[in-house]
């Protein structure tokens, strides 16, 4: 049987919406070095978490109705070196097994691409992007290969995922800490101003050790929050969670090119718990020149 594509904006994902948490329940990750494992889940309605983050967008592939694959996206301003830009993040792309290296999540892309140039006045982008956690063999562009849209864009920053306890951050001795960068970098979440988030009901992680969601929170700030330091955020991120009681962990995420900052990490017994690599097609030179990316876990 033929595969359809059907775009779909939030108010019309409810027909949808068990097939959608089936398919990603089908779909694990590693952390802590392949120690756990987790699923995503985003909740009884599905859109929430992308709605929250803009203007959410989301392309369903079909076998008749049954769903076997689907991509988010979301229209939202980014802040690159040389001003705001508009632009597109792309994620929740998965495919079910039975339909995997078949070229569906081509021909996803492509038709995402295809309805964003059909409607330009209102869909329009210069910025695209989507984050990929790798997992045992990779990310989802290990199967890219070919004539095929994803290869338009390419990977633009490596993000060192970490994991810790509020108490641990709460403690941690920021004396020589790096200051904060005055590079100019990419800030893919510049309307985050909250020191913490959880996510909790829209996006949870659910641990196969436990069948149950992580109590994980987000220390979601770049570096226009950090104050005068990465490390200073992250002992007033734990402090603040300490106090809540939020049992934690908390997670942040941090370029790999901020090399100062994670060595000073490093020496305080803090390592990454994962991988998170940011793909881009960008359409304008306002991002050129950044040195650094930013992405806040609780968008990932």
């Amino acid at each position: 049987m033929s595969v359809r594509l059907l775009h779909v904006r939030p108010g019309e994902l409810a027909p949808w919406v068990e097939q959608l948490a089936a398919l990603e329940r089908d779909i694990s990750y590693p952390i802590d070095d392949g120690r756990d494992r987790f699923v995503i889940s985003h909740g009884a309605a599905y859109h929430p978490f992308f709605s929250a983050l803009g203007e959410a967008h989301f392309l369903l592939a079909l076998e008749g109705d049954r769903v076997i694959g689907c991509v988010a996206g979301v229209r939202k301003p980014v802040q690159a070196p040389r001003g705001e830009v508009a632009a597109v993040y792309l994620g929740d792309l998965k495919v079910h097994a039975d339909w995997r290296g078949r070229r569906v999540p081509a021909r996803m892309m492509a038709k995402a691409l295809a309805i964003s140039l059909g409607d330009w006045s209102a869909l329009h982008w210069r910025f695209a992007f989507g984050a990929a956690m790798r997992g045992d063999r990779g990310d989802v562009m290990r199967s890219v290969k070919g004539a095929n849209v994803m290869r338009l864009g390419s990977s633009f920053a490596t993000l060192d995922m970490y994991f810790a306890s509020p108490a641990t951050l709460a403690g941690l001795d920021v004396s020589g800490a790096p200051a904060t960068p005055k590079s100019p970098g990419l800030d893919l979440s510049p309307a985050e101003q909250r020191d913490v988030v959880s996510t909790s009901g829209s996006k949870d992680f659910v641990l196969r050790s436990t069948g149950k969601p992580w109590t994980l929170v987000h220390l979601p700030r770049g570096p226009a929050g950090w104050g005068e330091s990465h490390a200073a955020y992250l002992r007033r991120g734990g402090e603040q969670l300490v106090k809540d009681g939020a049992p934690g962990p908390a997670c942040f995420a941090i370029d790999r090119r901020l090399t100062a900052e994670r060595g000073f990490l490093k020496a305080r017994g803090l390592e990454p718990g994962a991988v998170c690599t940011v793909y881009a097609l960008a359409t304008t030179t306002k991002v050129r020149g950044a040195t650094w990316v930013h992405l806040a876990t609780s968008e990932i």
